[in-house]
């Protein structure tokens, strides 16, 4: 992606072309978000947008797996955004705990919604 849009272009405040690479921070699994952020900084940049997301919620048939049955502890976000740091990412955006929240989950069972 980044050798098809090389640079960022940003109007009024909003990205309108460039690249914004999205975590989801799962729980047990800061060590791949480690893995994951250094291989952006390495092959990348560490100028590169990220958007570390700490708002996993174990949902659906998640319960059936001993890692996915819980929510993100509050060390291991802080674990990884510590780690984004150390990698020098200046371009994050760091998500508040509080974002973790069945509230934003969708009605799955509902009638599909018509765009």
């Amino acid at each position: 992606m980044r050798e098809l849009q090389p640079i960022d272009v940003f109007e009024d405040g909003l990205m309108k072309k460039g690249l914004i690479i999205r975590h989801l921070v799962l729980p047990d699994c800061v060590y791949d978000t480690k893995n994951i952020l250094t291989w952006i900084a390495e092959n990348i940049s560490p100028n590169t947008f990220i958007s570390l997301m700490s708002q996993y919620v174990p949902y659906g048939k998640a319960n059936e797996y001993k890692n996915l049955s819980r929510r993100l502890l509050p060390l291991e976000y802080k674990i990884a955004v510590a780690h984004a740091e150390k990698l020098g990412f200046i371009n994050a955006f760091i998500q508040d705990m509080q974002s973790a929240s069945q509230e934003y989950i969708p009605d799955f069972d509902e009638s599909p919604i018509e765009f």
